[in-house]
């Protein structure tokens, strides 16, 4: 059988020690919705980029790829991601790193380290996505750094906040109190179901975001039951109340 001409160009490239992809995708992205993202952060006035639960670096390096060129500054408490993510951001002056977890409190977390990493969680992994995605479940567990996000030194904002924690959002928002005013834009994932032991549904993270005058702008596909080829989860992209028209555009 022959493959593809974009699957035969990656496995050559890859045997010559490249990685071949096409323009409009980066680390697993479609370049597509972050081109969007770029437009939003510039309607924002958003000049910094904080990205949290950032796993070996996938969105950062994406929305970097799509054209935002302001500082972007990562959190991912585990030990191998970090040491993924502190190689890549290591050419670019504008990208920095750090090895936490953020939370409600200053202090240490332990977390369940996902067979695939980037399912690891400080919150237990429900059945349910276990079943859908066997490579959320848990292989260990590891003691990490943990800091409220407005007790550390930023850059002068205003703050794009991307969260990625595997239903610890609450935490992370109760932590960020601080900064909040000064945060126009966050993305969240809204899960359909439960798929964390104390997470929050969308429903109850729509209220959450409202309670603390934000406005659901959009939503970008996310994770799926490839069971029944049904949404998991959605991204959520949000805007402070008196921002709410403004648009994501996706061209």
């Amino acid at each position: 059988m022959r493959l593809p001409l974009a699957r035969r160009a990656r496995l050559l490239g890859r045997r010559a020690g490249l990685d071949v992809r096409r323009w409009r995708e980066v680390a697993g992205y479609d370049l597509a919705p972050f081109r969007g993202r770029v437009r939003l952060l510039q309607q924002l006035e958003a000049s910094v980029a904080l990205d949290v639960g950032a796993n070996r670096g996938q969105w950062a390096l994406a929305l970097r790829s799509a054209g935002f060129g302001g500082p972007i500054v990562s959190f991912e408490p585990l030990r191998e991601p970090f040491t993924a993510i502190e190689a890549r951001c290591a050419t670019d002056p504008g990208w920095e790193v750090h090895h936490l977890a953020l939370a409600d409190a200053d202090g240490q977390l332990e977390m369940n380290v996902a067979l695939d990493s980037a399912g690891s969680s400080v919150l237990g992994v429900s059945s349910r996505m276990i079943n859908a995605i066997p490579a959320m479940s848990a292989v260990g567990r590891e003691t990490v750094p943990s800091r409220r996000l407005d007790s550390i030194a930023l850059p002068g904002g205003p703050y794009f906040l991307k969260i990625d924690v595997q239903g610890f959002e609450r935490w992370v928002l109760d932590g960020a109190a601080g900064i909040l005013a000064q945060v126009p834009g966050a993305e969240l994932e809204l899960s359909f179901h439960h798929l964390y032991d104390g997470d929050a549904t969308i429903r109850e993270m729509l209220d959450l975001m409202h309670d603390r005058g934000y406005e659901l702008l959009t939503v970008i596909p996310g994770i799926l039951d490839p069971t029944h080829d049904l949404p998991l989860q959605v991204d959520g992209i949000f805007v402070r109340r008196e921002l709410s028209a403004v648009s994501l555009e996706s061209g």
